[in-house]
């Protein structure tokens, strides 16, 4: 008579445990203490936290909507004074609708004339691309930025733009600077603010 025994090897459950326990102490010492964290670390969080809730504050506002649409992070950092205060101050109000052209004082003084002298509304796009009064010195400021861009097609966002996908963010400062030209050529606002002698 033949008797067949199989012998199987099993692990018992303790060896198993510890060996689960081996490599669970190699992985925890794998992982780093978490270092302090510091006054430093502390401010750049509320830094950040308060840029991420004032950002969606500015995407999901109605008000200021003429600004978003050249300035669409609040993070981003706009040069001041360039090219001069003057200059500075009158592109802000364009960008934002709130400047001394004649569609705006109507919205404030209803009784007031909301055309251009050559009769049609003075409204910034009007007074930047379109108005016949100011064709010489449009046509002197699209010559020099279209050296500039290589692009002869001049819009708001080229003339205004300031957000980070500006296509002409490089050109910039060169730009603003023929934008100045324009409004001193133009003389519309000479009375706005002391103007600066160029």
């Amino acid at each position: 008579m033949r008797v067949y025994v199989n012998y199987l090897q099993c692990r018992s459950r303790n060896d198993i445990a510890d060996s689960l326990a081996k490599k669970g102490a190699k992985e925890a010492e794998k992982i780093e203490e978490p270092s302090e964290v510091t006054r430093q670390d502390i401010k750049r969080a509320a830094r950040e936290s308060v840029l991420r809730k004032w950002q969606n504050q500015w995407e999901s506002s109605q008000r200021g909507r003429n600004y978003y649409n050249y300035h669409q992070k609040v993070c981003q950092k706009i040069p001041k004074d360039l090219p001069s205060k003057w200059s500075f101050s009158i592109t802000t109000s364009l960008r934002t609708g709130y400047c001394d052209l004649n569609d705006y004082k109507s919205k404030i003084i209803p009784s007031s004339d909301k055309n251009c002298s050559c009769g049609e509304p003075e409204t910034v796009e009007h007074y930047l691309l379109h108005c016949s009064n100011y064709e010489e010195a449009r046509e002197r400021m699209r010559t020099s930025i279209y050296f500039i861009t290589g692009n002869i097609h001049m819009d708001l966002d080229t003339l205004l733009g300031i957000d980070e996908e500006d296509i002409n963010r490089d050109n910039r400062n060169e730009i603003l600077c023929h934008l100045e030209n324009y409004l001193t050529e133009s003389g519309r606002f000479k009375n706005t603010i002391q103007q600066k002698t160029l």
